[in-house]
C-alpha cells in the first residue's frame, strides 16, 4: 500500500514495526484517533529519564500565556569566549545515544546493563545525574523569596502545580518541577535552533525569498528597525508564517515518530495494528513525497 509498509528487524532485536509516510494514516494516528496513540508505558520505560509528571502536565500547558513560559531566568555562561565545560549540556548528547539503543534491543537487554551499570547504560545514568545535580538546586534557588513579577518557566510549572488539584501527581513537588523542565529542556534544545538555522539557509539560498519577507516586515511595522514582536503583531507577517512552514516541511527538526496504539486499530491504508504495535511517521519523508507535494 502507497507509503506504508511493515518492517520484520532480526529475531531478538524489538526491531518489528510498521513505517508509514501516508497522509490519510498521520492524520488518524496524530488528530482523528489520537486518543488511541497515547505516550503509554513502553515510552515511559524508554524514556523514564524524563519522569512521568511532565505528560500528566500537557493537557494543562494550553493554560499558560506565551509570557509565562521564559527560560529560567539562569545562563551557566556556556557560549562565553573561553567556553567552559558545561556538564548538563554535554549530558544531552551523551543521552542520546543509550536512549536510541533501548529502542533497538529486548527490554532484558538493556536493564541488565542498566542494573550492572555497564555500557550504553552506564552512559544514561551518569548524564541522568548531571540533570538532577543542576535542575534540582535551580529549583531550591527558586523556592523562596522570588519576585511575583518573575515569571518564568520554572515559576509557571510551580504555579501549575500548586494550582491543578485534579491531576494525580506523584505528590514531590520538586520531583514534578524537575521533570517539567527536563522535558522542556529536551524539547526545545535542538528543534528551535535546527528551524531557524534551516530558515535562515534557505533565505540566503532565495533571495528573492528574503526580499518579500523584510518587505512585509517593512510594510506593517515601519516605526522602528529594532524590535521584539509580540503574537499578534507576529500573527500579521503571512509569508514570514508561510516561510517557516516551508523550512518546516524540508528540514523538519524531529525526523521521525514513534507511535504505539493501546488498542487494536485499523489504518485507513487498511493496515490492521495489534495492540502496542511500533508506528514509525517519517516526517522527512513526507514532506519530500511528490504524490502530495507535487
Amino acid at each position: 500500500m502507497r507509503g506504508t509498509f511493515k518492517f520484520k528487524g532480526p529475531l531478538f532485536s524489538n526491531m518489528d514495526m510498521v513505517l508509514t509516510s501516508d497522509p490519510a494514516n498521520i492524520h488518524h494516528i496524530f488528530s482523528k484517533n489520537f486518543s488511541n496513540y497515547p505516550k503509554g508505558p513502553e515510552f515511559r520505560k524508554i524514556f523514564e529519564i524524563l519522569g512521568d509528571e511532565f505528560s500528566m502536565l500537557i493537557p494543562n500547558c494550553g493554560n499558560f500565556t506565551g509570557g509565562q513560559l521564559f527560560p529560567c531566568s539562569i545562563s551557566p555562561g556556556s557560549l562565553s569566549a573561553d567556553l567552559p565545560y558545561f556538564r548538563c549540556e554535554k549530558a544531552f548528547s551523551e543521552a542520546l545515544e543509550p536512549l536510541f539503543h533501548r529502542h533497538i534491543v529486548p527490554g532484558s537487554i538493556w536493564k541488565l546493563q542498566k542494573w550492572l551499570k555497564i555500557g550504553n547504560e552506564k552512559k544514561l545514568i551518569e548524564a541522568w545525574k548531571a540533570f538532577d545535580d543542576f535542575i534540582y538546586p535551580l529549583i531550591s534557588s527558586r523556592g523562596d523569596g522570588e519576585r511575583e513579577e518573575s515569571l518564568n518557566t520554572l515559576t509557571a510549572f510551580r504555579k501549575a502545580y500548586e494550582e491543578t488539584d485534579h491531576i494525580s501527581f506523584s505528590g514531590d513537588s520538586r520531583k514534578f518541577l524537575r521533570d517539567s523542565l527536563l522535558g522542556l529542556m529536551f524539547a526545545g534544545r535542538d528543534s528551535s535552533s535546527t528551524t531557524l538555522t534551516w530558515l535562515f539557509w534557505l533565505m540566503s539560498a532565495n533571495p528573492s525569498a528574503e526580499s518579500k519577507i523584510r518587505h512585509e516586515i517593512e510594510t506593517l511595522f515601519p516605526d522602528r528597525k529594532w524590535r521584539v514582536f509580540s503574537v499578534e503583531e507576529s500573527r500579521k507577517l503571512v509569508y514570514l508564517h508561510a516561510a517557516l512552514c516551508e523550512s518546516l516541511r524540508l528540514f523538519p527538526p524531529i525526523a521521525l515518530e514513534l507511535k504505539s496504539p493501546c488498542k487494536p486499530d485499523t489504518l485507513p491504508s487498511g493496515n490492521h495494528l495489534n495492540q502496542n504495535t511500533k508506528v514509525i511517521v517519517p516526517f522527512y519523508s513526507t514532506g519530500r513525497m511528490e504524490s502530495v507535494w507535487g
